[in-house]
Order: C-alpha cells, then sequence, then structure tokens
C-alpha cells in the first residue's frame, strides 16, 4: 500500500463537481461517498466522439477507460460487432484489468460524451482507496453473471473435474487446504503467503449427496470452493444446468456482487468444501493488492472470452 495519497492532476476540461455529479449517476458508484467520488473524478477529463470516431482500436493495449456520460458506442473483435453500450456504460477496464493485449475496437455510433480515465491512474488509486476497487470488483462479478446467464445451456462452464483420491477421513490441514485453493483458477496465480491466510480463514465442510447447499434466489455472502466431489447446479430462471468439480468456486459471482443466487446447488457426490466468507475475502484482497487484482483479471478475461465467442457465432452466421 501507498505511504503517501495520491495527488490530482490540474487542467481538467470541465469542473470537478459537475464530474462528480455525473459519475454518481453510474449504477457502480451510486452508492460512493463523496469523498470518493472526489477521487474519481479527479483523475478524469471529459472527451467528445464524432460518429464513427474510436475511442480503442482493437490489437492495442486499452491505457484509458471511459465512462460514456451520452451517445452509443459499439465493440467489435474480429470483424464482428459483440456489443453496444450506452450512457452510464463503462468502456476499455476489461481490456485493460485483464492485461491482454489484443483489445477491441470501440467506435462511437452517434455523437459521444464520455469522462476518460488513464488505466495506470486508475490502479493507483484502487491501491490506495479499496473502497473503489471493492466497488469495481463488486460490479465486474455482476457483469460476469449476466454474462453467464447468456451463453447456453451449461452457462459457459466446462466439464466438472472428479478428484481422484480419497477425501480424507480427518480434517483438511493447512498445506491440502493451500493445494486445494491453489487448484481453483481464481487463486491459481497468486502469492503463496495470501492462499496461506486465506486457507487459514476458510471454513471446511462436509455434505453427503443430496444435500442443498442454498436454493436459487436466497441471499449469502459466502462461497464454495470444491475440495472434492460434484455440486449439480440448476436455474429456473434461465433453464440452464451444470455442474462444479474439485477445484472449482462455486457461488462466487452472486455472492462477490452481492446479488441473489442464480441457481440452486445440490451435492450429487461426497463433497468436501471450503466456505469462504466475502468479507474475509475482500479483506484478504485489502491486505494483498497483487491477489486483488489477479481475481479482477481473471474475471475481465472470462468476459471479454465470451466477446470472441459472439464474435465467432457471428462469423459462422455470416459465412
Amino acid at each position: 500500500m501507498r505511504s503517501e495519497p495520491i495527488t490530482a492532476p490540474v487542467g481538467l476540461a470541465v469542473g470537478q463537481v459537475q464530474r462528480m455529479l455525473l459519475l454518481r449517476t453510474f449504477p457502480a458508484y451510486a452508492q460512493l461517498s463523496p469523498e470518493h467520488l472526489a477521487v474519481l473524478a479527479a483523475y478524469t477529463r471529459q472527451r467528445f466522439y464524432r460518429a464513427g470516431e474510436h475511442l480503442s482500436r482493437e490489437g492495442r493495449p486499452a491505457t484509458s477507460i471511459h465512462f460514456v456520460v451520452s451517445g452509443e458506442v459499439e465493440l467489435w473483435r474480429s470483424g464482428a460487432e459483440v456489443r453496444r453500450l450506452g450512457p452510464k456504460s463503462v468502456v476499455g477496464g476489461l481490456s485493460a484489468f485483464a492485461r491482454e493485449p489484443q483489445g477491441y475496437d470501440a467506435v462511437a455510433r452517434t455523437e459521444t460524451v464520455a469522462l476518460e480515465m488513464h488505466v495506470d491512474d486508475s490502479l493507483d488509486i484502487f491501491e490506495d482507496h479499496f473502497a473503489l476497487l471493492k466497488t469495481v470488483l463488486r460490479a465486474i462479478s455482476a457483469e460476469v453473471l449476466r454474462t453467464r446467464k447468456r451463453m447456453g445451456p451449461s452457462a459457459g462452464f466446462g466439464h466438472a473435474e472428479v478428484y481422484e483420491g480419497p477425501s480424507p477421513e480427518r480434517p483438511l490441514d493447512l498445506v491440502e487446504r493451500m493445494a486445494r485453493l491453489r487448484k481453483s483458477i481464481s487463486f491459481a496465480e497468486s502469492r503463496l503467503d495470501a492462499i496461506a491466510e486465506l486457507a487459514r480463514e476458510a471454513r471446511e465442510e462436509r455434505h453427503p449427496p443430496g444435500a442443498v447447499l442454498w436454493r436459487e434466489g436466497e441471499r449469502m455472502d459466502s462461497f464454495c470452493v470444491l475440495a472434492s466431489g460434484i455440486v449439480t447446479c440448476a436455474s429456473r430462471e434461465t433453464g440452464q444446468q451444470f455442474r462444479f468439480g474439485a477445484g472449482d468456486a462455486v457461488g462466487a459471482l452472486d455472492a462477490m456482487a452481492a446479488l441473489p443466487r442464480w441457481y440452486t446447488a445440490t451435492v450429487t457426490d461426497d463433497a468436501v468444501l471450503l466456505r469462504i466468507e466475502c468479507e474475509t475475502m475482500f479483506d484478504l484482497f485489502e491486505d494483498h493488492f497483487e491477489l486483488a487484482t489477479d481475481v479482477l483479471a481473471m474475471m475481465a478475461r472470462s468476459i471479454l472470452a465470451s466477446y470472441d465467442v459472439a464474435a465467432e457465432e457471428s462469423e459462422e452466421a455470416r459465412g
């Protein structure tokens, strides 16, 4: 963490109060304190784009994030339009947070007004003001969840992996907990000291076949990492059904987004799981900034992957 607060740049296009008021209209930032809104506003400048102008280009790493105030922006990848964004949307954050060089073409479809922030400034702000990073993590979790709901019968999840070794009858020790957490894609790149801290805080649970971890529509402030076993999930809302296995995080998206469960989760093979409270996770993120940005990158990459799938489907339809 930085020992000194960052200072605001000067010479911006419109007044800071106006920029604060505009940022507050974005759903993700509606509940932010005036102090945190002021921090965001200090690092933005107003930009105007004519119809057809690019906010960013595919093949170039994202260097700016745009908060769309008015107008409409098209997102293109591999020659196919994958999304259209209107006012109160954010453009460029996914590529930046995902740390991927490809980016996408963001083109103003109409005259567009946006507040622009440099990516490096956003990371500095997140490191100094964790409340802002927490807000972004919640917003991107919600976007990943919305994306999953649009991804067909299996919500884009692959085959569940069955843990080949027997579940020990004794409780998992610290090393075994760390190994199970490290296996999860969410934590694969994280530092061992952060993983060890999380392993100490996680609560081990064991459930027989038929046990219901939660039902669709319930609100819970925790998620689970499966050490062994299978959990089958079904959503009445979307008609989707999928399974999670060893190493998978179950219920993380809706819990981190502070949204109701979007599926019922039922144990179908004796399960050993590590339950993690979201506030425990956020406390860990605050102490381990690299872990927080690793998880942010993982979620952003999953959304971009859905854009690639949409581009491929569009190409097949044209062919």
